[in-house]
């Protein structure tokens, strides 16, 4: 009897260490297929929103639609973002939200199969790529928690028409704070750029994530409004190479700040505020004749939030 029992033990112990043995090879076969790719990835820094819907639209894939939808609204997470591609896999990075989307799937499992320990390879990747503890999003997740940030008020208005003061106060609308506050409304300072003039102005605002420039003028008298025109003051430009680098086609939201010294303060006395002048486009022809840069109003003037 006990020569029975001792021989089931054994059938038993070896069985347990061949289930263990196999269940290790799978392991290792599915870690090597899933973050073996990723141990090789070549990552863009700083890149652009067209960048990124460059990459969505170059994807033959089905959710190309809704992809292209959280692609649009990455800016509300207020990070710039990096493209990393390992094969024919792609992430968005953003690093300043310690964030991770992969637009082109809808779940943990079906980016990594359909094994039970999808978080597991996940945590593995982001290890792999040097992201070890950032937040995992995948497409559906992504569209969820944009759901989530557009319905997040920062303001009581969902749009600001033209003309609108933004704020107004006599000491609480300081230089940090008129900033503060262009960095909620664009959604992070890299979204923006202040300036002097536009021409200064291109530059940093290369990667943003909005799909239209958005400048604010140290001080309203920097830039003057004739009519349907917005015409800087400050600083002319040196002929047309001045504004080669500069897109006709690509809209500008302007606002401007205004304070007590400034002679075209007027209508605000005694307190500094912060305003939109509207929505426009540059206008080269209109630059060049004038010396100084120049902006004609767009037909929907409204700034969304």
């Amino acid at each position: 009897m006990d020569k029975k029992e001792d021989f089931l033990d054994e059938i038993m112990r070896q069985c347990k260490e061949s289930i263990e043995e196999e269940s290790s090879i799978n392991t290792i076969a599915l870690y090597d297929i899933y973050v073996g790719p990723w141990k090789q990835f070549v990552e863009t820094v700083s890149v652009s929103l067209k960048d990124i819907l460059d990459m969505v639209n170059a994807h033959d894939w089905y959710r190309k639609g809704f992809s292209l939808h959280a692609a649009n609204n990455l800016y509300l997470y207020n990070s710039k973002a990096n493209i990393v591609k390992a094969e024919n896999k792609s992430l968005i990075i953003l690093p300043e939200a310690e964030v991770a989307i992969d637009l082109f799937h809808n779940s943990k499992e079906e980016f990594v199969g359909t094994d039970k320990d999808a978080d597991y390879y996940v945590m593995e990747i982001l290890k792999a790529i040097g992201r070890g503890g950032y937040v995992f999003f995948s497409l559906n997740e992504a569209l969820s928690v944009n759901t989530l940030l557009l319905n997040r008020k920062e303001f009581s208005v969902k749009y600001l028409s033209e003309g609108a003061v933004v704020a107004q106060a006599n000491s609480l609308l300081s230089k940090p704070y008129w900033r503060a506050l262009m960095n909620q409304i664009c959604h992070g300072a890299h979204n923006w750029a202040p300036c002097i003039t536009y021409l200064d102005a291109v530059g940093n605002l290369k990667n943003q994530l909005i799909d239209y420039d958005v400048i604010c003028y140290e001080s309203l008298a920097y830039i003057k409004e004739d009519k349907d025109y917005c015409i800087e003051t400050k600083v002319p430009f040196e002929g047309p190479d001045s504004v080669q680098d500069l897109d006709e086609h690509k809209r500008v939201a302007i606002f401007a700040c205004y304070d007590p010294s400034d002679p075209q303060a007027s209508l605000l006395k005694g307190e500094i505020a912060l305003k939109y002048l509207g929505m426009y486009y540059f206008d080269k022809e209109r630059s060049e004749k004038g010396n100084y840069v120049s902006f004609k109003k767009c037909y929907d003037d409204r700034l969304y939030l």
